[in-house]
């Protein structure tokens, strides 16, 4: 799993992955979960799902 959570003076330092907003719908108690942790959950919840689709390749 690769960590994409980094410093902002870093962000300049390293070239972005390719993002696309998207609409995606959640159980409500899940992302209640994640918001709980502050800030950062949507790059974690990146995270976990990148994981997820590379531990299944």
């Amino acid at each position: 799993m690769v960590d994409r959570t980094y410093p902002k003076s870093h962000a300049s330092a390293i070239a972005p992955l390719s993002q696309a907003q998207v609409t995606l719908r959640i159980d409500s108690d899940v992302l209640k979960r994640f918001k709980l942790q502050g800030r950062g959950y949507q790059t974690h919840s990146d995270n976990l799902l990148r994981a997820d689709m590379e531990a299944h390749l």
